[in-house]
């Protein structure tokens, strides 16, 4: 049986390699034509593939370049900056990190001709050399530099200052008023999302942000107000992180249990 099963197999290899010989020696050109065919199709599924793959990965970088800041995470003042950033990278490894300082000031003053402007209630922001950078659509120059000390536009309005004019900060906690000059005149577009509470629940609708806006060199930001951020709880003083990350990733949470930050706003 097993001999007959053998002998069948090969009669039949026989005839399929006298079959390919016979469409090769009369059908060569409708040979090659269908092997041609059947390349060129699948080349075709593969191109599209590749297509696919690459424009997936494309929209979703353009989508994110586009988005303003996406995770917020309020440091508490135990908080290691560098084992949150730590956490931070470990959820996703090409993440880009900015931290920012805040402070809440009483008013700025500025004197123009024999007037004296006065706000009420101000923040002034601390902000890194590649913040911008960072996050290129959040400060958009209007006039003047687009680093120094930086005045919101309403700011300037409400002082009537413009390049090159003092403004003076009247620092919280009885430290003696700050005297700046002001570099640059700017906007901020996704003001929103810079100046939203952390953390609050997404019922609570948007926050307006502040009517008065200073952004200083962190390191100017670190001279006027070090007395109060040595202070281990100042109710004037917090400072943020703002993360651009490479991937849309929900695991970010997880920092709150290690007990590295207070809160967190996740914009998506």
């Amino acid at each position: 049986m097993a001999h007959v099963t053998r002998k069948t197999y090969t009669l039949e290899m026989g005839l399929f390699i006298s079959w390919m010989a016979g469409l090769v020696r009369r059908r060569p050109t409708r040979l090659v034509g269908a092997m041609i065919g059947v390349g060129l199709a699948l080349a075709l599924l593969a191109c599209l593939g590749s297509f696919v793959d690459s424009s997936v990965k494309t929209m979703t970088a353009r989508t994110i370049s586009g988005l303003p800041i996406d995770w917020q995470i309020l440091l508490n003042s135990r908080a290691d900056e560098k084992v949150v950033r730590g956490a931070v990278h470990e959820t996703d490894p090409q993440a880009q990190m900015e931290t920012v300082e805040y402070t809440d000031v009483p008013g700025l003053v500025a004197k123009s001709a024999e007037t004296v402007q006065t706000t009420g209630k101000a923040t002034v922001l601390g902000i890194g050399s590649t913040y911008k950078k960072t996050f290129p659509t959040e400060i958009a120059p209007m006039v003047g530099a687009g680093e120094g000390v930086l005045a919101a536009q309403q700011t300037a309005a409400n002082l009537h200052v413009s390049i090159g004019d003092m403004v003076t900060i009247q620092r919280p906690g009885g430290l003696p008023p700050a005297d700046v000059k002001i570099d640059g005149i700017i906007s901020l577009p996704d003001a929103g999302s810079i100046f939203q509470t952390v953390g609050a629940h997404s019922a609570t609708g948007s926050q307006a942000p502040p009517d008065n806006i200073l952004v200083l060199p962190v390191d100017l930001w670190s001279r006027l107000f070090s007395e109060q951020t040595a202070g281990q709880s100042d109710p004037f003083v917090q400072k943020c992180m703002f993360v651009h990350p490479d991937a849309i990733c929900p695991q970010l949470p997880r920092l709150r249990m290690r007990g590295n930050c207070d809160r967190l706003t996740t914009w998506r």
